[in-house]
């Protein structure tokens, strides 16, 4: 199928932010939610489940809600997760809606990475805020005089910042290290890393006719293997800057501002509508202003990836932001299945037994999954047990009783609770995906040979 023209588009996008068809905030019934400027991440285990909403957000401050938005950073940054495995490790596991990105827990370097190739900025962290206030130092590098606006640096230049709730304050590499940020080692690491990712895409913006003006990165470390990676998102139009290749040196010698396709003209309308930085209350955003934001993301999005973003016009089937939280929450579930799982044990025809078994996913999938002993307090001796042949049966009993484990679960963790129940019971497990397979029929298995074959016939 054909893109629409961009006016189509833009059509829809119109009727989206009439609608209301957004994602603001999400309440997910897994992990521990930490609410950040623009995601919202669930943490469970040595996982995160990170939902791309659709705020809008600069200056410090929520400034609208943009249809699509959360999609085409989630997606974007998708797109050059896996473009860039071979520069550097990244938390990317899955994508398993447009919204949610399912990652490696890691644990962040308290210093972003902003990595800046031309003189511009609106925000008072700016490097051109700063060269027009007077300052030719900037995070450790010396400024040259007579620069203009727009004007390409003449080095690509590493601007650390720290990575505060509130606000983030410009700093050198050598204030990352004796603030305590990171160590030299890791400085070292980040910064090759950094460039090198840069420098590709620069190289892919502009085989796509576009600048790649200047980004912000971040890395951490996984909590699971150590090891540093590349995370939150990756060249989006809201850590990043685009501008249009073609028109750039004609505008600048016009002393126009460069054709953009990213959020700075929100940025510069707020600029001139208010102070973002003192007012206590800001104007809301024209909605005509939020549907253009919502059609350039879609624009950058295509023209980076070369993909179709499917998007549904709201005027023709009356979608609001509750379809949308739906959508997401199940997507959710399919990899983080809230407890209890189910485990069916089998001997013979005369002993199955079955166990509905609550674990604390962070106590007990964490310490197996870093090689740790489980502790007593998630033991199969201090889970939930409900022995429906055998009410008096204990779990020592099971351990001898039993030949075979079928453990029905779904989700990402699935394998890691089929392997919690063979080592705490100690028998082989089988793992039964929920999703896909009818538990009752193993129920009415009349033998460990039965069981086998229902096992084999369903999985292999």
């Amino acid at each position: 199928m054909s893109r629409p023209s961009y006016d189509q588009v833009l059509i829809s996008c119109r009727n989206a932010v009439q609608a209301g068809h957004f994602v603001e905030t999400t309440r997910l019934k897994t992990g521990r939610l930490f609410v950040g400027k623009v995601r919202d991440v669930y943490t469970v285990g040595d996982f995160t489940l990170i939902v791309t909403t659709d705020r809008q957000s600069a200056f410090d401050r929520l400034l609208a809600c943009v249809p699509f938005k959360g999609q085409v950073l989630n997606l974007v940054s998708a797109f050059w997760f896996e473009a860039t495995r071979h520069i550097v490790p990244n938390h990317l596991v899955e994508i398993p809606h447009p919204s949610l990105l399912v990652a490696h827990r890691c644990k962040p370097f308290l210093a972003e990475i902003v990595i800046r190739s031309y003189m511009t900025g609106t925000t008072s962290t700016s490097i051109w805020t700063h060269y027009q206030q007077g300052s030719r130092s900037y995070c450790g590098h010396s400024l040259p005089e007579g620069m203009k606006k727009n004007e390409k640096l003449p080095y690509v230049m590493l601007t650390p910042s720290t990575k505060d709730d509130l606000h983030d304050r410009p700093i050198s590499a050598a204030e990352v290290v004796s603030l305590g940020l990171m160590t030299q080692s890791e400085w070292d690491y980040v910064a090759e890393k950094a460039i090198a990712l840069f420098t590709f895409g620069q190289q892919q913006a502009a085989s796509r006719g576009l600048i790649l003006v200047d980004t912000k990165l971040e890395f951490g470390r996984c909590v699971k293997t150590d090891e540093i990676m590349l995370i939150d998102e990756v060249f989006t139009p809201d850590s990043s800057r685009y501008w249009l290749a073609s028109t750039y040196e004609q505008r600048l010698a016009e002393g126009k501002e460069p054709e953009n396709i990213d959020k700075e003209f929100l940025r510069i309308w707020f600029r001139n509508n208010c102070d973002p930085y003192k007012d206590a209350v800001l104007p809301p955003a024209p909605p005509e202003l939020v549907a253009e934001l919502s059609k350039r993301y879609i624009l950058l999005y295509e023209t980076i990836t070369g993909k179709r973003l499917d998007i549904v016009d709201t005027a023709i089937v009356g979608l609001g932001s509750d379809t949308l939280l739906t959508e997401i929450s199940r997507a959710a579930a399919d990899f983080f299945p809230p407890s209890p799982f189910t485990c069916v044990v089998f001997r013979d025809a005369s002993s199955p037994f079955s166990l509905s078994v609550t674990v604390d996913l962070d106590k007990g999938l964490n310490s197996y999954s870093n090689s740790k002993p489980v502790t007593t307090n998630v033991a199969l001796e201090d889970v939930q047990l409900d022995l429906f042949k055998s009410p008096t049966s204990s779990a020592s009993e099971c351990k001898r009783k039993a030949d075979i484990a079928v453990v029905a679960a779904g989700g990402i963790f699935a394998p890691a609770v089929a392997e919690f129940v063979s080592v705490q019971s100690g028998i082989p497990s089988i793992l039964l995906r929920e999703s896909t397979t009818d538990t009752s029929s193993v129920l009415v298995a009349s033998n460990t040979n039965a069981v086998v074959r229902f096992v084999q016939s369903a999985f292999l």
